[in-house]
């Protein structure tokens, strides 16, 4: 599967590892994980249904307090925000 990323997560997440609040390693290692085993529990993976302007708009969990948007297409992922 591919995996894209999209302009405003690249900016986004180095912005949260500057100010030392999500390592950019971490985030790295998650969506490795997360693409090895995508059914994980842990990953509370949900579709989220109420967007209008994406049909195929999907969440994980990072921790407690943030998410990772992405979209789902047949062939690719492509991770839009955190």
């Amino acid at each position: 599967m591919q995996v894209e990323f999209h302009r405003l997560f690249k900016k986004t997440l180095l912005k949260l590892d500057k100010k030392n609040i999500l390592k950019f390693q971490d985030i790295n290692n998650l969506i490795d994980d997360f693409l090895i085993s995508p059914n994980k529990s842990s990953y509370d993976n949900k579709h989220i249904k109420s967007c209008s302007r994406y049909k195929n708009l999907w969440q994980i969990r990072v921790n407690r307090d943030y998410r990772i948007l992405y979209l789902k297409f047949d062939d690719c992922l492509e991770f839009r925000n955190i």
